[in-house]
């Protein structure tokens, strides 16, 4: 079963490494078309504010179009504050949404953070395909030429 196929009919996840508004609307658009989403934050509170269906970010279903309080009721997509969740055998696309400014400056330790846990979380499981890993994060040009690590 290819990729798209396994997510649509929910044998495989989509990990969100951040539920910012980046990270909020990307779960919230995949799980409206009915793909299984588990996003990741360090913040409780707004992990238990999405699990609840509580909107963490001001106008977020203006933003959306769509008022996305169902599918977080519903168990279509969820948040939670252990990573370990993300790099589970059936997560299989991980959409990295982490900041990467601090103060106006460059600060790439989230994103380092987040690459490593997704490497280190996918060794040893058993993958038709390898991880699809999408950076939506904003990196500035030859960040990764700079920083072969992330």
């Amino acid at each position: 079963m290819d990729s798209k196929r396994a997510l649509l009919a929910g044998n495989r996840k989509i990990g969100i490494w951040g539920v910012g508004h980046i990270g909020y609307s990307t779960m919230s658009h995949f799980a409206e078309r009915g793909v299984q989403c588990i996003g990741y934050d360090i913040d409780e509170h707004k992990v238990e504010q999405i699990n609840t269906g509580e909107i963490p970010i001001f106008a977020m279903d203006y933003w959306l179009g769509f008022d996305p309080k169902f599918l977080y009721e519903h168990g279509v997509a969820r948040a939670t504050s252990n990573w370990r969740e993300l790099v589970a055998s059936n997560v299989t696309t991980h959409f990295v949404c982490v900041p990467t400014e601090r103060n106006g400056e460059p600060f790439l330790e989230p994103l380092r953070d987040v690459c490593q846990k997704i490497a280190n979380g996918v060794q040893g499981n058993s993958f038709d395909d390898p991880p699809l890993v999408i950076i939506e994060s904003t990196l500035t040009p030859s960040t990764t030429d700079r920083h072969p690590n992330i």
